[in-house]
């Protein structure tokens, strides 16, 4: 999936695509353990939506808490 994802976001593609594709690519990297790379491809998805899955802003929350970036953690939870 992260492949994929990756390949859909060198293309010229719908921006909600794009969304979609760096929400795939944030969340495999989450699953495989990298968090750090994760988090911008998270934070790419969130500003790239009206409504970003809840799901997919607690796994923001938690890359970010587990880097030791606590601010921005009560910021992703407090937009929850």
């Amino acid at each position: 999936a992260y492949d994929l994802s990756r390949k859909m976001l060198n293309k010229d593609v719908e921006p909600l695509y794009i969304a979609e594709a760096n929400r795939i690519a944030g969340e495999s990297l989450y699953n495989m353990g990298d968090v750090v790379s994760a988090i911008p491809y998270l934070q790419n998805y969130v500003k790239g939506v009206e409504l970003p899955l809840p799901s997919t802003q607690y796994i923001l929350g938690v890359s970010h808490y587990k880097n030791h970036e606590y601010a921005e953690t009560l910021h992703t939870f407090l937009y929850l």
